[in-house]
């Protein structure tokens, strides 16, 4: 199986060839939506990058790529940017400026001179100010590989050559990669390659003999290559230019068949090439993507063409194996995985900021809003949500927000519910996101409420469905009912994508339950490591402990965790927090059982009354909230966990949006100020990830926190969460590979 991110075919004699004889909307829309049957994430459009009125006469149209990037858009694909400046190839009848004597002259420049403000004349210049101007082209996950194939400008010592030497050539893709992530990021505002850059692609052949020295694309991070061989030899040449590149990522920016040696070529030809090759893409590991060459040539038959030139008709022959290739690719190494005290996603150590997002399949939120969400995310760098997956109803009907309900005697899945959380799924897919699913709730959707009533109503199980419930962690009914619920998901088969959901990658972890709990009165082992509470919910051989083992018994590829708010048996008068044992919940247990990945905490320090200021009164402090106390309570969930040998995540964290009464108990203020106290102090004590409460792109409660500022009644909110949403992404930024602790300022 190949392990490509990437799967992209080129429209450039469409978009680029065509300006001054410009494609109608909607020959651009049937186009995109027939290579879109093929399997693609992306669609490559190679429209120069000068503004219509800087073309030489005839100037074309104006809103020429803005039509093929709505189209692209509208078909739910990513963009990959592959144009160049007219004067730097000689497009359209313009006149080359490719070196400093040409007349005007306009200089290659350098990433030092374009940030400093020196420059404002070079074609790195113009790249920059291109990009930072454009902020309307761009999304998240699209790909930017501006000016392909430099090297045919020239190199060499002639007064006609573009670049002086193949080190001059490698230095200039460098500095094109430094300033373009510091349009996107610094100016734009998207997360650290959130817009995948040093894409340029440079023929293979110049890579093959090792013309440009391995050092730059190891700079650069990774190659990605224009290739044309014959078919049988490429194999070993890809293993040459990998070896040369110094073994970073390999991306293919064009490759392409006619379908023999001679023209013309024929659907077969061509997809009997394809398969030959593609299969030598698929066995290389470096191999991270593709982009085939081309969508349409000039006949039909007689170019690499995989669409008619005249109807545009799909290919069928070519489209299955493409097809076969693209939807069997997966990037490899892609679930989180718990190595030790550290997650890990593709082979690195993964730490994160978060939001937690719960309305996204119990309240039916449309696929427009979750599109937009997510889009919204991916530009800050935010990878992970958390969402709620449990029944909404109590009791729950066939009606929004229920995976389940009682019918007849018997339980029956309602596939419309299971339906939206396939679109949460594949939408979170599209966008790089990953997904913890909460499979229970306590406080607010009374979940062992609902399988109590549905134990006595099924199996006169004869159990109290009076608070708090116990008989959903006692009974076997009850328990054997959740069981089911959880291999009903593990084993769904998502209808949008065709993944089993134990299979899918998406998934971060299942959640157990949203902050559950026995809420139970004991006897005489009360507030002691023997509670009757703790047997039954966090010790070994409880619940947690069944549950989670359960899981890991159907479905060995996601991580298991159980959240709780912050809860330990170890009782201190008069705090509501850790409250002894009467929750049966503790941090230092739970986290030691052997199926459970990661300690899940949640944490609301200004929330309730000023009695929640105690509970840092076990770690010495008497008015925890005003600093150190909180401070020393988020320590002691990493000191805890790390000694487990188990990653950290605080699952929750909330702090309402100003000063609301006398609700405030946190002396920083604005918001985002004591959010950036806590990212310090957790991912300072090597915390792994914090999910805030909670997303929103709308106006939402005094706890929520806007991906895209806006004004409603909270007068701070469009100033507090941009500044926030700053702060999240330069931290995640970091944190993807930090070179020191990571603190945010």
């Amino acid at each position: 199986m190949a392990n490509w991110n990437i799967k992209s075919i080129d429209v450039m004699h469409l978009s680029k060839d065509t300006m001054r004889s410009q494609l109608s909307s909607g020959s651009i829309t049937t186009i995109v939506n027939n290579l879109a049957t093929f399997g693609v994430t992306h669609i490559a459009i190679s429209c120069p990058l000068d503004d219509e009125a800087d073309y030489p006469a005839p100037q074309p149209t104006v809103g020429y790529v803005e039509t093929w990037i709505a189209a692209i858009r509208a078909a739910g694909l990513k963009v990959f940017f592959r144009g160049a400046w007219n004067y730097f190839e000689g497009n359209y009848d313009a006149v080359p400026r490719r070196t400093p004597t040409s007349s005007p002259a306009t200089p290659l420049g350098a990433a030092a001179t374009v940030l400093s403000g020196a420059d404002t004349t070079s074609y790195l210049y113009k790249t920059w100010n291109f990009i930072k101007t454009h902020g309307s082209y761009f999304a998240a996950g699209d790909i930017w590989g501006p000016n392909p194939e430099p090297e045919n400008q020239g190199v060499g010592g002639a007064t006609t050559d573009m670049f002086s030497s193949h080190a001059v050539l490698g230095q200039w893709l460098v500095d094109l990669k430094v300033i373009s992530d510091d349009a996107f990021e610094n100016t734009l505002g998207y997360a650290h390659e959130a817009v995948l850059t040093g894409m340029t692609s440079i023929n293979g052949g110049t890579v093959e003999v090792n013309q440009v020295g391995a050092s730059y694309w190891t700079q650069n991070g990774r190659v990605c290559i224009d290739h044309y061989i014959p078919v049988g030899n490429y194999s070993a040449s890809l293993d040459t230019i990998s070896t040369n590149s110094g073994g970073v990522d390999m991306y293919v920016g064009e490759w392409g068949t006619t379908g023999g040696s001679g023209n013309p070529g024929t659907d077969a030809l061509r997809a009997a090439d394809i398969q030959t090759v593609f299969t030598a893409f698929a066995s290389k590991s470096y191999m991270k993507g593709v982009s085939y060459w081309q969508a349409v040539g000039g006949s039909p038959t007689a170019s690499e063409a995989l669409l008619d030139s005249s109807t545009y008709a799909v290919f069928p022959l070519s489209r299955a194996v493409i097809l076969s290739f693209f939807t069997n690719s997966t990037p490899d190494n892609s679930f989180a995985t718990r190595s030790g005290a550290q997650l890990m996603y593709k082979g690195s150590r993964f730490r994160f900021i978060g939001m937690n997002f719960y309305p996204a399949v119990i309240d039916a939120v449309s696929q427009t809003d979750i599109q937009a969400l997510f889009e919204a995310a991916q530009k800050r760098g935010i990878r992970v949500f958390r969402i709620w997956c449990f029944d909404r109803g109590n009791p729950p009907t066939n009606s929004t927000g229920n995976f389940r309900y009682l019918s007849g005697g018997q339980l029956l899945w309602r596939e419309a519910t299971l339906a939206q959380l396939d679109m949460v799924l594949h939408e979170a897919k599209r966008h790089n996101i990953k997904l913890i699913l909460s499979l229970a709730d306590n406080p607010t959707y009374l979940t062992k409420k609902t399988y109590v009533d549905w134990a006595n109503s099924i199996y006169s199980a004869g159990l109290s469905n009076a608070f708090p419930y116990i008989g959903f962690f006692s009974s076997s009914y009850c328990k054997q009912m959740y069981k089911d619920f959880i291999f009903g998901l593990a084993n769904r088969v998502n209808t949008l994508n065709g993944r089993l959901y134990k299979n899918d990658d998406t998934i971060f972890s299942w959640e157990l339950g949203n902050e559950l709990r026995t809420d139970a009165a004991e006897g005489a082992n009360i507030n002691t490591i023997n509670s009757d509470n703790l047997i039954l919910l966090s010790k070994p051989n409880g619940w947690i402990d069944e549950m989670s083992t359960y899981i890991k018994s159907i479905d060995s590829n996601h991580l298991v965790s159980f959240s709780s708010c912050s809860h330990t048996w170890q009782w201190v008068d008069g705090d509501t927090v850790s409250n002894g044992t009467f929750y049966g919940v503790d941090y230092n247990i739970i986290s030691a059982l052997p199926n459970i990945d990661y300690l899940d905490f949640h944490l609301y320090p200004n929330q309730g009354g000023p009695e929640i200021q105690k509970f840092g009164q076990r770690l010495g402090y008497p008015n925890a909230v005003q600093g150190p106390g909180l401070r020393a309570q988020i320590r002691d969930y990493v000191t805890v966990g790390k000694a487990n040998g188990k990653p950290v995540i605080c699952g929750e964290i909330g702090f309402v949006k100003e000063e609301i009464g006398s609700n405030l108990h946190f002396p920083l203020y604005p918001r985002h100020e004591a959010f950036r106290a806590l990212f310090d102090e957790f991912f300072g004590a090597d915390g792994d990830g914090m999910l805030l409460w909670s997303a929103t792109t709308t106006s939402g409660g005094s706890y929520s926190v806007v991906l895209e500022g806006y004004n409603d009644a909270y007068s701070n909110e469009n100033t507090d969460d941009r500044i926030l949403m700053w702060r999240i992404n330069s931290l995640n930024t970091k944190l993807v590979s930090p070179t020191s602790r990571p603190r945010i300022v």
